[in-house]
């Protein structure tokens, strides 16, 4: 596939490769943007079982539109393949990140608050993830984490009958109530997030097995060991929120991800001395961060149009066409105001429409 060209989709090398399906990076000569394309396996054109996976997938990530949360572009047919065309993200894995060493306690923090975000919108849309795992989750290159794979997402309730016969989704990753078949709701993926962040401080999954049928018994039956066996600086309400989410009867959990996320950054405000480190910019009142202020967002569309403006008007002085880096900061808003929500992604969007960033 490298080289050639699908659709208006020029394909410029692979980027990886699973049990489903095949991602590739590509260049849209249309909007001149990098994209990934994700093609399903070639074994499983014709499996009607994974082409309704891959078009749920797009549907599900497509009704999202979250800074957390990897973007869908197209979904569309080459040569009998099912594609989807999405958002690029450079960076790399959460679970490669694990895997190449410690991660500081407020990094860690920080993804788990991201993913939780962008998961608490898909939750008030209905949309259910099931397989939220760290290899799902980039880190972008500016430290951000986006959810990328949504192929298990189901709205709330729903369930067909052939998955109750199978538990679908990353063992290692599943709650108990997935792992028997059961329907499942939004503290399946809070349990998922549990698992995630007991990973990235502890460096290795809670419950482990040499084959997947030990792994399921151990969720099913025992308890993992404690993180601070296995790093002793984590704090008592960091071990808390851990233990909380890894409760098996999910009655027992955070019953929505709005109170997680809330012991979550009282976490972390406790672990940075009252500073947010890097959650993002916040908007509520007396809420800053490394000196940037709160900003009504009127302004912040103003200077837009402002910088855009002089962006065309200065076109043909651009000479060698060299672009300029700009940082997007996470905008978490706490005004109350829902027309605020995804503020970041409106803001990526609109300078993205420069010829020189």
């Amino acid at each position: 596939m490298i080289g050639k060209k699908v659709h208006h989709y020029q394909i410029t090398e692979k980027l990886g490769e699973g049990g489903m399906g095949v991602v590739y990076k590509a260049e849209d000569t249309r909007l001149h943007r990098t994209v990934a394309l994700k093609f399903l396996n070639q074994e499983l054109v014709d499996d009607p079982v994974e082409q309704e996976r891959l078009i749920n997938e797009a549907r599900s990530a497509a009704s999202l539109n979250h800074p957390n949360i990897c973007t869908i572009y197209e979904i569309n047919e080459h040569d009998g393949r099912t594609f989807i065309a999405m958002e690029y993200v450079e960076g790399a894995t959460l679970r490669d990140r694990v895997l190449s060493g410690r991660i500081d306690l407020h990094d860690a923090l920080r993804y788990v608050i991201q993913i939780a975000n962008g998961l608490k919108q898909s939750h008030e849309q209905g949309i259910i993830h099931r397989d939220i795992k760290s290899a799902n989750i980039m880190i972008n290159r500016a430290g951000q984490a986006v959810i990328m794979d949504f192929g298990l997402a189901r709205q709330t309730g729903t369930i067909r009958t052939d998955e109750r016969l199978s538990s679908g989704g990353t063992s290692a990753y599943m709650s108990p109530e997935q792992a028997r078949g059961e329907g499942v709701d939004e503290r399946t993926d809070i349990w998922s997030i549990g698992i995630v962040l007991y990973e990235t401080l502890a460096g290795q999954l809670p419950f482990r097995g040499d084959y997947e049928q030990a792994v399921i018994y151990s969720i099913l039956n025992e308890t993992p060991k404690p993180v601070r066996d296995l790093r002793p600086d984590v704090p008592d309400d960091v071990l808390a929120i851990v233990e909380r989410c890894l409760e098996k009867d999910p009655d027992d959990r955070h019953q929505k991800l709005e109170d997680l996320i809330t012991d979550l950054r009282t976490a972390l405000d406790r672990a940075t001395g009252g500073r947010r480190v890097g959650e993002g910019v916040s908007l509520g009142p007396g809420r800053t961060r490394r000196g940037l202020i709160a900003v009504p967002a009127a302004v912040l569309v103003g200077l837009i149009g402002l910088f855009l403006a002089y962006d065309f008007l200065k076109i043909e002085d651009a000479g060698s066409g060299v672009s300029v880096p700009v940082a997007v900061a996470d905008i978490r808003n706490d005004t109350g105001d829902p027309t605020l929500d995804g503020l970041s992604g409106m803001l990526i969007t609109a300078l993205e429409q420069s010829n020189h960033l």
